[in-house]
């Protein structure tokens, strides 16, 4: 088992609860969650009988998440207790049954630590990467027009949660490549991101983080998936846009490859063409 039973108990109020119930929990929590931000092959390279040096380091970082993450995966289990003729609530004299909402309070709370504490381990994971060759980078979106969350733009709070940055990763992805590409091209997105501009990269990164969250909002289907975020994106998207425009020469590669030059009806140019 990775926690002891005094390390659980200084993340969680256990009380009662016995270290050896929730060692059958904590491996299934590890595989379950775990792989999203580490990637298989560094959750499972945790788990071997003798954890290398890195391996040891990067488990200290994790043990508030699988000391939480645990107690989730344990949690239903704890509400009740399986009978001869049925199921029965769980009581005794010292302690009552807590109701639905106090244990829907409690998971959620549990699910809240676990993420800061996976916030915490996937900062230190980004600053030792080279230690963790087999770590899937999952809070990074290397090459990209905001690489990491330090390049998050505080116009949308997202509390500095890697956590979090890591659930937009994937629409970060899709919005660039789907509309920004198209509208800037993709010379000159690869030629700004990850340069010290600050003319008008930093618009385009505000476009492109509102227009990815507006795309987790549909995709979630969440009722506030409304046009604002839509709206903001083609806000600071038209920004970037006009200072490019008025600034062409200081920006060859989207010249090249992004700007269309507006059509204008000149007759001296293109002349009549008579009819008889």
């Amino acid at each position: 088992m990775i926690l002891t039973a005094a390390e659980i108990k200084s993340y969680i109020p256990t009380s009662t609860l016995t270290h050896t119930y929730l060692e059958q929990h904590e491996k299934r929590a590890m595989l379950k969650h775990l792989p999203k931000y580490l990637g298989i092959v560094q959750t499972k390279l945790l788990l071997v009988d003798a954890p290398t040096a890195q391996s040891t380091a990067l488990i200290n970082q994790l043990k508030g998440a699988i000391a939480n993450l645990a107690i989730l995966e344990a949690t239903p289990f704890l509400d009740v207790v399986p009978t001869n003729t049925g199921f029965g609530i769980v009581s005794t004299q010292n302690i009552a049954p807590a109701s639905a909402a106090r244990v829907d309070n409690f998971k959620n709370a549990a699910l809240k630590a676990a993420d800061d504490y996976l916030s915490d381990a996937l900062l230190f994971l980004e600053e030792n990467s080279v230690d963790y060759p087999d770590w899937n980078k999952s809070s990074l979106c290397e090459g990209g027009l905001i690489a990491s969350i330090d390049e998050w733009p505080r116009e949308i709070d997202i509390n500095y949660s890697r956590v979090k940055f890591v659930n937009l990763v994937p629409f970060l992805k899709t919005a660039e490549r789907n509309w920004m590409v198209k509208k800037l091209s993709a010379e000159f997105i690869a030629s700004i991101a990850g340069t010290a501009d600050l003319n008008v990269l930093p618009d385009i990164q505000k476009a492109l983080a509102f227009m990815a969250v507006y795309l987790q909002m549909i995709q979630e289907k969440e009722s506030t998936a409304n046009t604002y975020y839509n709206n903001k994106a083609n806000e600071y998207l038209t920004s970037a846009q006009d200072y490019l425009k008025d600034h062409l020469l200081e920006y060859p590669v989207y010249q090249t490859y992004g700007y269309e030059a507006p059509f204008t009806n000149d007759l001296d140019t293109y002349g009549f063409f008579a009819m008889g």
